[in-house]
């Protein structure tokens, strides 16, 4: 049986192990192993290429720990996988305000809303990404593209440049399209 201790205050209460596991699950941070094991299974399910269950693992784990960054990241990346993009800008969201220092979510946060037409809001997101991680090459072709985007074509709205994602590497352009490959 292991006793904690915790300062409320000026007074130290003595924690027993049934009220130190219900502050971890109220406060949600904690991340659980259940939280993690849940993770892991989603990953394996997403590589496996069944991202149905995947995004259900992710959800679970979301759900047992709701202030776990690494919970809401994965879960966006599981709905953006499977074409729920709005899903995903939220679950990114959310990663990013339980965890502003989030590399990962301010990448697949910015690329979701470059390939949606919104290089305006996407290129500090992936600035920031990589002033929090210099070395980080996905970020700056993500980034390269969104310059180019606001530098080559100022008036893309009007214009209504097409952007296909096709897989990340490197850039082709031309004038009437962008697409990244």
């Amino acid at each position: 049986l292991v006793t904690r201790y915790a300062l409320r205050g000026s007074a130290i209460i003595r924690i027993g192990p049934l009220m130190l596991n219900w502050l971890r699950k109220k406060a949600g941070f904690v991340p659980s192993a259940n939280a993690d094991r849940l993770l892991a299974a989603g990953v394996v399910a997403e590589k496996r290429g069944d991202l149905k269950e995947a995004v259900a693992k992710f959800r679970e784990a979301a759900g047992i720990a709701p202030r776990y960054a690494a919970a809401h990241l994965n879960l966006g990346i599981g709905l953006e996988a499977s074409g729920d993009a709005e899903g995903a800008i939220r679950c990114y969201e959310t990663a990013l305000e339980l965890d502003p220092q989030e590399v990962f979510a301010r990448y697949n946060l910015g690329k979701l809303l470059f390939s949606r037409g919104a290089p305006d809001r996407a290129a500090p997101l992936l600035r920031d990404a990589l002033r929090l991680k210099p070395d980080f090459p996905d970020a700056l072709v993500v980034l390269a593209a969104i310059l180019g985007v606001l530098a080559w074509w100022p008036s893309w709205r009007e214009k209504r440049v097409r952007i296909s994602v096709l897989a990340w590497g490197s850039i082709v352009w031309d004038r009437r399209n962008l697409a990244i490959i």
